[in-house]
């Protein structure tokens, strides 16, 4: 199903589509080299696997590409066409694939997650201590700014890995939030960490979708 725009959530100039329920269970639509891939993996892993894939390959063919295997990278990265970048996301229900051409944007990242906050010891192992500080603030705002958080760090690391080709912790990162316009911005924390082709900071921004969270991070081409 191509949703294109969730709000505002990337614009046009990224693809946005949500696998159907049909893709998760397809796994006769894989490539050869693609089911190779999770030859070994758990049920859960693959089903997310094939719904990733179906919807990203569906999403392709709308952007005029043939199909062919979109196998695994480093850290788990799809491998795209060589003129797109794009990102796959998915919980237990949910899968969301973003593709954008790579001539407008050099990264995308997407990330879902049911909306509820984290637990307390995860809190610490995700949160800043500046985070946690206004955090608490906005909890009346919003009770799930934790897994806001969480999720746009997610979303930020989607998009800069394929760029900077670096390993994050989540505690290399720092998020403002700003519920109001529902937008964010990600800044590497560490002036040692790699730059994204030359940026810092990443505006994102985040929906809610009923019971889950959506949030997207992009940096467009120079």
């Amino acid at each position: 199903m191509i949703v294109e725009s969730i709000d505002g959530l990337f614009g046009g100039a990224v693809l946005l589509a949500e696998a159907s329920a049909e893709m998760w269970d397809d796994q006769l639509g894989l490539f050869a080299e693609e089911r190779q891939a999770i030859a070994r993996a758990v049920e859960k892993r693959r089903r997310e696997f094939t719904a990733g894939r179906l919807c990203a390959r569906s999403l392709l063919a709308e952007m005029g590409h043939p199909a062919s295997a979109l196998l695994v990278g480093d850290q788990g990265a799809p491998l795209w066409p060589a003129d797109i970048v794009g990102s796959i996301t998915h919980c237990a229900d949910r899968c969301f694939v973003a593709l954008a051409e790579r001539s407008r944007f050099v990264g995308v990242g997407i990330d879902v997650e049911p909306a509820s906050p984290l637990s307390e010891a995860l809190l610490q192992m995700v949160c800043t201590p500046r985070e946690l500080e206004m955090g608490r603030s906005w909890a009346g705002v919003d009770e799930n700014w934790s897994k806001i958080i969480f999720s746009a760090k997610e979303s930020y690391y989607k998009c800069y890995f394929p760029i900077a080709r670096h390993v994050l912790d989540f505690l290399d990162v720092e998020v403002q939030l700003d519920p109001a316009q529902r937008t964010f911005i990600a800044t590497l924390r560490h002036a040692a960490l790699p730059a994204a082709a030359g940026r810092r900071e990443c505006v994102g921004r985040y929906r809610r979708l009923g019971s889950h969270l959506l949030t997207a991070s992009s940096a467009q081409a120079v």
